[in-house]
């Protein structure tokens, strides 16, 4: 936090759905008051009864919001679900009736202690995603806690407003009446929670994680938010009110003509096309793919389904949820990636390794647990009877693996054929390309799948031996490596010369600095985050391919990561002046 020359207050936090607005901010207290009592033995069961009256009524409220949007946001019954399913979990329902009967204490005060003990269960996971889940827990909780307090009244406004608050669920925000929500900005929150990705397909300007935001602002209060950037300037002065209507000008005309590239194929001058998917990380996210130019989804990580839950999911749900996404997307491709647990997404039950990314994860797990993967085998051959639906084996190391993997999936075949259940008899097989080992057998590996995916974050780490998390050694992660650069073009090589694809779906493939460099490596398909596919449009549909091959020979020569990005720096302006010219503006 800083204070500028014009005594405004900066934030900075996270780009939760970008934008630009500026108005008079409203504070919503959706925190509500309560106090902790003791309970007399008579008072427990009218407590507990309480308590169940108050989930009642907020499942009702959860019921009336699903049936208002379902016409008109159906995508997003799913995330409404969830925290219905939530409700009625174990993880807080009868934790809470437990801690009322065995401490005799208040139903507030018995809730509170559930969410505490469920966060620090979510806290010990290490994937920062899955962590985030628990915001759809607490939301749960918080609307419990409104309807003990007695405070049910939605909020009206007298004009377009900015609202703050500690956190807004889904259900907060799909209710926000865009006619008089200017945008939002809360304390809570991460870039991959409901509530943001509700935030950005409704086109709401947001800004979330902004530390002791409460504390320091009050409605009435001016306010600006820049969702692009993450800043937040709180009572600014005329200087920075008078720049930033000019900025909100200015990107509005650029936001325009990038949103020109979206439906636009993806194209290079000289005719060399090129699959432009989404990576997602939850099945409601696909409306923001379809809206933003996907052509199907390059990856969806089906992890979310199986974290923060006393069980497993089911066959059917699996097959419901996966289902729901084929068919939505159909005729495009959606690719889903099985289970991919271990490494830095680890249950809190997990068994503890000294160094989990090289222990018990993705593929290796699925084949220790035989049962669990051959249920999500089961439920994606199935789904795949209503659409374009591929496979995605992650962290395939061997081909002794691959053929393990194999030899379940034709099982599975088997039984489905056997038990006359309908589905897709040829789904597409195809495997992540993210080890060092697997760049050096995969001429042999492409003969077994229909295609391969480069998962290039974990490609680099492995290959380099640097956790980029790792703040002593972040600074060697490096996209540019040549060894990186040279494993990507035997990858891509030895999948055209056995006649398959080959994708990319890691960080690399959003990133416009390094997409001419992919076009000249040959990749066949670019996956990335939704909001980035109209900038690799415009790059594609502004290059030669023959250029760029051209270009991409002269770097694979190259003998440091140092040589080949002041190459880039150079090549760039001159060759795409739009993006990376004097002035250009990256977002």
């Amino acid at each position: 936090m800083s204070r500028p020359a014009d005594n405004s207050i900066e934030l900075f936090g996270l780009k939760a759905s970008p934008g630009i607005v500026m108005g008079r901010v409203v504070v919503m207290d959706n925190q509500p008051g309560w106090q902790r009592r003791r309970l007399e033995p008579e008072e427990i069961a009218d407590e507990i009864m309480r308590f169940k009256i108050a989930v009642a009524r907020t499942e009702h409220q959860l019921m009336d919001i699903y049936d208002q949007f379902l016409e008109h946001l159906a995508d997003y019954s799913a995330i409404i679900n969830s925290h219905i399913l939530i409700l009625k979990d174990g993880m807080i329902y009868n934790r809470t009736v437990k801690i009322i009967k065995d401490q005799r204490i208040n139903a507030e005060w018995a809730l509170e202690q559930a969410l505490e003990d469920i966060e620090r269960r979510f806290a010990e996971l290490k994937d920062l995603y899955i962590r985030e889940r628990f915001a759809d827990v607490r939301q749960v909780g918080h609307r419990i806690f409104r309807l003990l307090a007695g405070k049910e009244k939605e909020p009206k406004f007298s004009g377009k407003v900015i609202l703050a608050a500690r956190d807004f669920s889904p259900e907060d925000t799909l209710r926000m009446n865009k006619d008089m929500i200017l945008g939002f900005m809360t304390e809570m929150g991460g870039i991959t929670s409901h509530t943001a990705i509700v935030a950005r397909t409704l086109g709401i300007p947001a800004v979330i994680g902004l530390d002791r935001l409460t504390d320091m602002v009050k409605t009435g209060d001016m306010a600006i938010i820049d969702g692009g950037t993450g800043r937040v300037f709180l009572r600014p002065g005329e200087d920075k009110v008078a720049f930033y209507r000019s900025y909100q000008t200015r990107y509005q005309q650029l936001d325009e003509q990038i949103s020109l590239f979206a439906h636009l194929p993806a194209e290079t001058i000289d005719g060399l096309k090129i699959e432009v998917r989404a990576n997602i990380e939850i099945i409601e996210e696909y409306s923001q793919a379809v809206k933003y130019g996907a052509m199907g989804i390059g990856l969806l990580r089906s992890e979310f389904y199986y974290l923060g839950r006393e069980e497993p999911p089911g066959e059917n749900f699996l097959v419901e949820i996966y289902s729901s996404l084929v068919a939505a997307l159909s005729p495009y491709p959606v690719t889903i990636r099985t289970l991919d647990l271990g490494g830095d997404k680890r249950p809190g039950r997990w068994p503890d390794e000294e160094n989990p990314a090289l222990g018990l994860r993705a593929i290796r797990f699925s084949l220790r647990e035989s049962n669990l993967f051959k249920i999500q085998i089961r439920a994606l051959f199935r789904a795949g009877f209503h659409g374009n639906l591929r496979i995605l084996l992650p962290m395939i190391s061997s081909l002794d693996e691959l053929l393990r993997a194999k030899d379940i999936i034709s099982k599975v075949k088997e039984e489905l054929v056997a038990e006359g259940l309908p589905f897709d008899h040829d789904v597409q097989l195809g495997i992540m390309v993210e080890v060092p080992s697997a760049v050096e057998v995969a001429d042999v590996l492409a003969r077994e799948v229909d295609f391969f995916s480069i998962g290039t974050n974990d490609l680099i780490q492995y290959s380099m031996a640097v956790d980029r998390a790792n703040e002593n050694v972040s600074y060697m992660y490096e996209p540019l490596h040549p060894a990186v650069l040279r494993m990507i073009s035997r990858v891509v090589k030895c999948g055209h010369d056995n006649g398959i694809e080959v994708g990319l779906c890691g960080e690399m493939a959003g990133d416009i600095t390094f997409l001419p460099l992919l076009i000249g490596l040959g990749i066949d398909e670019l996956s990335a985050h939704p909001l980035v596919i109209p900038h690799i449009k415009k790059i594609i549909r502004n290059s030669t391919a023959a250029r760029v091959a051209e270009m991409t020979e002269k770097i694979l020569a190259m003998n440091s990561a140092n040589e080949i990005r002041n190459y880039l720096c150079a090549y760039l302006p001159l060759n795409y002046s739009d993006e990376f010219g004097a002035g250009s503006r990256r977002k």
